[in-house]
């Protein structure tokens, strides 16, 4: 005789879903899936059940549970498809349908598990099960009874199918919102870096043209020629970079190699240059042009306003897990004013170097800057990363 006790839970599958309707739906490959594995499971539990308690005929029973499981199946695949219909249904119609949607589907099965058990040629001791309920009184409509039984349970079971169907599309309907969101902070972050790259450029390019008239205006053809080639060097190959990509620290010291070699035609014999990275700094990744604001800002508050030799030099090294940089200059205090100057002024780079930071390692970098006597100095610190760029 076939169980009839309710089916044990349908397992949670951890897969893709698809869309239907504008929301979230269980797609039919993984639905199936879960069907399989679900029937397979009452299709071995009762065959192991049935041996257990040794119950009679069971090499009989065997194929009769098969088909049975076979249009479990069937039955289950039809209820998912329902659901798929359902997906753009408020919550409250879709759980309303669905629990008078369990009706049908557990009585047309319960109704076939009698058939496959109780009428298509029974076994012999299933044939006296039944004449012994007759014998008792309790053979009126045993049909009915039989399939209003089953049905209860079936009930359950598919219930139970269209709840799981529900949370699982609510999960990746999350799971949607959380992606979602996460390509929106992305676009969000690159927008970020793109104003805050593009804010150093047109800055060095205005100071760089302004040397160059400077040279043109002295009657230095030479040294405005050999200027125009280095800075066509420089934007050619700061500009070929990714702002989204980051560069080595190595790209990045030979950038600002090239603009310092620039600013050397505008100041001849006030600028010096002194660059100590330690190779293990220099494979560092590092975001693109993130030193030229703090080198910029060393020229403009530092050698511009110094008639004497300045340095301006760049040290990196590697700390554990952290890349250090600093970038400092030597130029003479003049006066407790000119500190607040020089430090005041270089504000708009450092907010730009810090935001880059930000936006790129979060609270993982830090950025800091002090007043020496003599000169200025600013410390990066950030995660040593030497893939991926």
């Amino acid at each position: 005789m076939a169980s009839l006790a309710p089916a044990p839970p349908l397992p949670f599958p951890d897969a893709p879903v698809g869309r239907a309707s504008g929301r979230f739906a269980l797609s039919p490959g993984v639905a199936a899936g879960t069907i399989v594995i679900f029937w397979l499971i009452y299709f071995i539990v009762n065959t192991l059940k049935a041996a257990v308690m040794e119950a009679p005929d069971q090499l009989d029973m065997i194929p009769r549970r098969a088909g049975v499981t076979l249009f479990g199946m069937a039955m289950a695949y039809g209820f998912h498809r329902l659901l798929d219909r359902m997906a753009g249904w408020p919550m409250r119609k879709r759980i309303s349908a669905i629990a008078l949607a369990c009706v049908p589907f557990a009585a047309i099965y319960a109704a076939a598990n009698y058939l496959a058990f109780y009428e298509i040629a029974p076994s012999a001791p299933t044939i006296e099960a039944l004449d012994r309920i007759r014998a008792e009184g309790r053979g009126e409509n045993l049909a009915g009874k039989f399939i209003l039984e089953g049905a209860i349970s079936w009930y359950f079971f598919f219930a139970a199918f269209g709840a799981v169907t529900l949370a699982l599309e609510a999960a990746a309907g999350i799971a949607d919102a959380e992606r979602r969101a996460a390509l929106y902070q992305t676009a969000a972050r690159e927008a970020q870096l793109k104003a805050l790259r593009y804010q150093v450029n047109p800055h060095f390019l205005f100071n760089a043209l302004n040397s160059l008239s400077a040279l043109v205006m002295r009657g230095q053809p030479a040294a405005a020629e050999e200027m125009i080639l280095k800075l066509s060097t420089f934007y050619r190959t700061s500009l070929a970079t990714d702002v989204r990509e980051d560069v080595p620290l190595e790209e990045e010291l030979r950038l600002q190699r090239l603009y310092l070699d620039i600013e050397e035609v505008r100041f001849p014999g006030r600028l010096r240059v002194a660059i100590d990275a330690s190779p293990e700094a220099r494979r560092a990744c590092v975001p693109n042009l993130l030193l030229q604001p703090i080198v910029e800002n060393a020229i403009k508050h530092g050698v511009a306003r110094t008639s004497g030799p300045v340095e301006v030099g760049v040290r990196a090294w590697r700390e554990d897990d952290m890349l250090a940089i600093e970038v400092r200059d030597d130029a003479p205090v003049r006066s407790e004013g000119s500190t607040a100057t020089h430090s005041q002024g270089t504000g708009v780079g450092l907010d730009n170097v810090r935001s880059r930071l930000e936006a790129r390692f979060g609270i993982a970098a830090s950025v800091g800057a002090r007043a020496l006597n003599p000169g200025f100095l600013v410390e990066l610190r950030l995660p040593y990363i030497v893939h991926g760029c």
